[in-house]
């Protein structure tokens, strides 16, 4: 749609090195947070449509992914929601909506501890840390299943970028298959394994009390997820979770797949969260 605002890009400073961000609109700001090992890339055609309902997106990629800086070592989340905290304060934001999504929401829970004034709201897609344990260990098996990046003697490193792309959504959605339409969406994808580079450990599951952590959050929280993602069931231990504090909190599930996923669906995922903010008190 030509009168969506145009999305720009550029990058700010941290003590930990250069943090790549993704810009569209005006108004209040509001910070989408990836999954692993992805980038903003994964919101590029969410944030014109939630820019365009009034709002400053922000999409990081968080630092060691996309196209910022890359650490040494695999990072806390305590350390990643410091580095977040500086990379937004560098931008000039001094208060946002934060959406923090698998991966990112143990960081998006962080900020909201260690930053305090600097959230409004909160806002979480998918919380892996609260999953069953039998759940954790199916989606581990289904990630693991590929050998990973580097030389193997079967010759599978030549296609395993494409292979680990078409596997993740597979993994979100059980009926996905690559077609002329979401081909871009699983190019983007292979750029953000190329572009992490070849890490041992993403640090996905390092230790983390989302529990504890949760029961103490007071801000609006906005719990999201689809039918078909394998987190879903973390869904009631979060709710559970944030029903011990005093956060008002909100819920929806996207029928089917996940609409980050489905390049039909544009603009969906921008207008649940546009409405949730909208209404937040």
């Amino acid at each position: 749609m030509s009168d969506l605002p145009p999305v720009r890009f550029t990058y700010v400073d941290t003590d930990a090195g250069q943090v790549h961000l993704t810009l569209a609109g005006q108004g209040d700001a509001v910070v989408l947070l990836h999954w692993t090992p992805l980038s903003a890339r994964m919101y590029e055609h969410e944030i014109p449509h939630l820019a365009a309902q009034g709002f400053s997106v922000i999409g990081v990629d968080l630092i060691g992914f996309g196209r910022s800086a890359k650490p040494d070592r695999v990072l806390t989340f305590e350390r990643h929601a410091d580095i977040l905290s500086q990379a937004l304060k560098a931008h000039g934001i001094t208060r946002c909506a934060v959406l923090g999504a698998h991966f990112s929401a143990p960081i998006a829970v962080q900020l909201v501890l260690s930053h305090a004034p600097l959230v409004s709201a909160l806002m979480l897609d998918g919380c892996g840390h609260l999953l069953p344990p039998a759940a954790a260990k199916e989606i581990g098996a289904k990630v693991a299943k590929l050998p990973g990046p580097g030389l193997h003697a079967d010759g599978s490193h030549r296609t395993f970028i494409w292979d680990q792309a078409v596997s993740a959504y597979s993994i979100f959605d059980p009926a996905f298959t690559v077609t002329a339409q979401n081909l871009p969406q699983v190019y983007r994808l292979m750029l953000d394994y190329l572009s992490t580079g070849m890490p041992p450990d993403f640090g996905a599951f390092q230790p983390f009390d989302m529990a504890a952590k949760l029961a103490v959050i007071q801000l609006p929280t906005f719990l999201l997820t689809a039918e078909t993602d394998p987190i879903r069931s973390a869904q009631g231990p979060t709710a559970a979770a944030l029903a011990k504090g005093t956060a008002p909190v909100s819920e929806l599930t996207f029928a089917g797949a996940h609409p980050l996923h489905d390049p039909a669906r544009r603009g969906e995922y921008a207008m649940a969260i546009a409405r949730f903010l909208k209404a937040a008190p």
